[in-house]
């Protein structure tokens, strides 16, 4: 099925987020042969953009000042221009008066590439951007927000770079977030694909070495992995008995081994699903009415944080219910403090 994806407009997702420089931009490279991500158009379109602003505004409903410049041309510039890590921020939520549980945490957050078709790239893109807006309204720092696209840190170095940064801050909760095609399989190890110069730093092993360097001062970890045949990478970090008992550690999978991923015309349907369940106020993905799932799942807790087992179930439930006809391999599944 042909992929068709909107054009942004220009002050569109492609706009929102404000940079130190400019990366370097797509290049031209050889065919290469991917296990695709699916289109379809068999998808409600959701209004993820204007929920993330909703949402953004009833937890900072103060107006933005001007961005101040930061280091790492991956980082969102800091809204409030200190030099504070945003830790006292006070929310409301469900009416009582919260601290900001995200003042610690970090995200790598990292878009996917086509060299064949800009169009899939874009949708990566897309959702790259819609993770990094959701985080930022949940209250992660804009220091903390690192991405990795095809527009923005490309090379070997760039990615290492960021990988120490978020490893020298220690966070006590991190996201690793990708939107992309299967990792490829043309080199000895399978590597998410951005850039034709990102080297190693995006092979499986690396990303593996740059997550178990953060335990194990990291007890909340979160990898989400949306692209074909997700189930075949593992990231989480493997404990033995005893080990960091109190640890969170959760793997989010748009499919599982030889399943396909699928892609409605601006976003992967499992990153949307994703995004959905994380708004303050919440709508239903399925633009149901009086919709159960959403009465009852509970992906943000009380004070303020994700919890994670309840989006899960949010995302699940909400998926199965309008793709029922998904195969056992195309649908999502989890995996919890291996």
């Amino acid at each position: 099925m042909v992929l068709t994806v909107d054009s942004l407009p220009s002050d569109g997702m492609g706009s929102l987020q404000e940079t130190t420089a400019s990366a370097s931009g797509f290049h031209q490279a050889t065919t290469h042969t991917y296990r695709g991500r699916i289109a379809t158009s068999d998808v409600n379109e959701m209004p993820i953009d204007s929920l993330i602003e909703q949402s953004a505004l009833q937890r900072h409903p103060s107006p933005p000042t001007p961005p101040r410049s930061l280091p790492f041309p991956s980082q969102v510039t800091d809204s409030d221009c200190d030099d504070t890590d945003d830790k006292y921020d006070i929310w409301r939520y469900s009416g009582v008066q919260l601290r900001d549980p995200f003042h610690d945490w970090c995200a790598l957050l990292i878009g996917g590439r086509d060299s064949t078709d800009s169009d899939f790239t874009q949708v990566c893109m897309n959702d790259v951007a819609c993770m990094q807006k959701v985080l930022v309204a949940l209250g992660v720092s804009h220091r903390n927000i690192y991405q990795v696209t095809p527009s923005e840190n490309t090379t070997e170095r760039q990615i290492t770079d960021i990988c120490g940064d978020i490893t020298m801050k220690k966070p006590r909760g991190t996201i690793v977030y990708f939107s992309g095609h299967h990792p490829r399989r043309g080199t000895d190890q399978p590597r998410l694909y951005v850039s034709d110069e990102q080297g190693s730093a995006l092979d499986v092993a690396s990303l593996r070495k740059f997550i178990d360097g953060l335990l194990p001062s990291c007890t909340d970890l979160t990898v989400i992995l949306d692209c074909c045949s997700a189930g075949d990478i593992i990231l989480l970090p493997t404990l033995q008995n005893g080990q960091m008992p109190n640890r969170r550690h959760i793997q989010l999978f748009s499919c599982r081994a030889n399943g396909e991923s699928k892609l409605n015309h601006k976003h992967s349907i499992f990153t949307s699903y994703i995004i959905s369940a994380l708004q303050l106020p919440r709508s239903c993905p399925n633009l149901a009415k009086n919709c159960p799932i959403c009465r009852t799942s509970k992906p943000i807790d009380r004070d303020g944080g994700i919890n994670w087992l309840g989006l899960w179930d949010d995302v699940y439930q909400h998926v199965g219910d309008r793709f029922s006809m998904f195969s056992y391999k195309n649908q999502p599944f989890r995996m919890f403090n291996p």
